[in-house]
């Protein structure tokens, strides 16, 4: 017997290391409210397929068991290849139904790269931008086909020949009209979550994907924006960070902002995050700033080096960067500065330099890999780049000024240097706390945090459940009390292990968050490890998740009664 209801499905992965941040999946979750309140849609089931798995037959079970006639799939550059697969196999199941895929990775330019060159065959279209209307006209189609689509403005239709576009999508809908999936109850309590204000960027720095300054008009109202605040309140949010380009890039959007805030306070008591752009930070930012419980504010950067970043079409002085570093050290609970590793135009020298300078100021450096992104690097270079890249993670392989060895010998030092400092040290980013403020001294330094060992009974619990979790394969050794965290020393086949444990606030990077704890792995050296290795770790935060909750407890109680 035939069904009477449309089912679309729409596909993302979440590769947050975090579990109480939601991550870039709340963009999946503003389409799905946007299908489900659409008047013309009341007979259609959506559905959410969500995942951290990168493995293709989860996402086509779940297909199957949900009869799919629509697939949205969210491409990013971490999914594109998993959903890419999806679209191969879901198509020769059912060949009647659409696939579409939207996001920064659904570009032809991108799809046209080796691991994805048939696409066309197995995606029935792209949506270049913003997928709130796009997906309504789709889904509202009476009979879906490439031959239909092609009447739906502002999208790409598959053909023998590529990527055809459609007519231009000239109206468009106003940001506050589209339905909040907070205020739907789509989002789970009790997370970090995530605010927007605008839509677009007035930068046009060539490894980014995200200026457009034709989309600086697209902002939400200043009473769109209290009504989310009050929907955080609701859901006991531990607090909020700013997807924007940035807090002081569109000024209208940053007084509905401040506008909002002023009228609710959801920040005076919970923790603010986002981005600044020292170029553009005024008086009115600051007085913001210092008015809202700032945990981090983060500070993009790249490069000391003029010229690189003459390159990059990145406007740069030098002497106001370091003056608001200095200011927002002041104001928040942490800076972090970003800065990129691998950068056309760049080299190590320059680019350790920079790194050098920076942890003499006050704030952190966070170091990601540079990744070769459409509407980006991949087309807008710079001639004589020279460029090299992974054709599907992106992350840049060679360049003018880093040879194949240098971007090989270069996250090793990194790693080295992050375990030296305290730091974090992850696959594609790593994070430095600035000498003022490591977490503890570098090898042979007097000077560090003050430390001390845990209770005996604290150590042999914790000490049984590693042991227990790995089949003795790993040994706890030395656990103290550093900062008010637990730091505890692991001996393991691959070599020592240091996994530090601290109260959760959705702030802090993390390689996992349960009952309330943040664990952080880090290693002697940068390798990182083995999938064996990291499935241990993942059964010994399981078995110490049963303890090391009471025992910070405990530690902060006693703490605060001897204070």
């Amino acid at each position: 017997m035939g069904r009477s209801s449309r089912r679309v499905a729409l596909l993302c992965i979440d590769p947050a290391e975090d579990e109480g941040v939601l991550s870039l999946n709340y963009s999946t979750r503003k389409l799905m409210a946007a299908l489900m309140t659409s008047p013309r849609l009341q007979d259609t089931e959506i559905h959410l397929v969500e995942s951290r798995s990168k493995d293709p037959d989860e996402f086509v079970s779940r297909l199957e068991s949900i009869d799919a006639d629509i697939v949205g799939a969210s491409a990013y550059v971490w999914s594109t290849a998993t959903f890419v697969e999806v679209a191969r196999r879901w198509k020769r199941r059912r060949p009647d139904s659409q696939v579409i895929f939207g996001g920064p990775s659904a570009r032809p330019r991108m799809l046209a790269l080796e691991p994805f060159k048939d696409a066309p065959l197995h995606i029935d279209a792209i949506v270049d931008g913003e997928g709130e209307e796009v997906m309504r006209d789709i889904a509202g189609l009476a009979h879906p086909s490439r031959d239909a689509l092609r009447t739906v403005p502002g999208i790409m239709v598959s053909s023998n020949d590529g990527w055809v576009p459609t007519a231009p999508r000239i109206e468009r809908a106003e940001l506050s009209s589209f339905p909040s999936p907070y205020r739907m109850g789509l989002l789970a309590r009790q997370q970090t979550a995530l605010i927007e204000t605008f839509r677009g960027c007035p930068l046009a720095c060539t490894f980014c994907q995200w200026g457009d300054a034709k989309k600086l008009n697209r902002v939400f109202s200043a009473e769109y924006i209290a009504d989310e605040l009050r929907a955080l309140e609701s859901l006991d949010a531990k607090g909020a960070a700013l997807i924007d380009a940035g807090l002081n890039l569109q000024p209208q959007a940053f007084r509905n902002l401040a506008a909002a805030e002023r009228e609710v306070g959801f920040f005076r008591s919970r923790n603010f995050y986002c981005e600044v752009y020292p170029s553009h930070l005024t008086a009115e930012h600051l007085e913001f700033l210092e008015n809202v419980q700032a945990d981090r504010i983060s500070v993009g950067l790249q490069s000391f080096d003029q010229e690189v970043l003459a390159t990059l079409q990145r406007r740069f002085d030098e002497s106001n960067f370091e003056r608001v570093v200095h200011a927002l050290a002041k104001i928040a609970n942490r800076v972090t500065v970003e800065i990129i590793m691998g950068l056309p135009g760049d080299n190590p020298q320059s680019f350790l330099n920079t790194l050098d300078r920076l942890l003499d100021l006050p704030c952190e450096a966070r170091v990601f890999h540079c990744l070769v992104l459409p509407d980006a690097l991949m087309d807008r270079a710079a001639p004589g780049s020279d460029m090299v890249y992974d054709l599907q993670t992106l992350k840049m392989i060679s360049c003018r000024g880093w040879t194949v060895d240098d971007l090989v010998k270069m996250p090793e030092l990194l790693g080295a240097r992050a375990a030296r400092l305290g730091g974090v040290a992850m696959n594609d980013w790593w994070e430095f706390p600035g000498r003022h403020e490591s977490r503890r001294a570098p090898d042979g330094a007097g000077a560090g945090p003050a430390a001390e060992a845990v209770s005996p009974s604290v150590g042999a619990a914790l000490a049984a459940g590693v042991t227990a979790a790995t089949g003795g394969a790993w040994q706890l050794g030395a656990t103290q009390w550093v900062n008010g965290e637990i730091s505890a020393q692991m001996s393991t086949p691959e070599g020592p292990l240091v996994l530090e444990m601290a109260a959760a606030t959705g702030g802090q990077p993390s390689y996992k968050s349960v009952n309330g704890v943040a664990y952080r792995y880090r290693q002697n050296g940068a390798a990182r490890p083995s999938v064996r290795a990291l499935q241990h770790l993942d059964r010994v935060i399981a078995k110490l998740s049963a303890v090391v909750p009471a025992v910070l407890r405990d530690h902060d109680g006693a703490a605060s009664r001897v204070s």
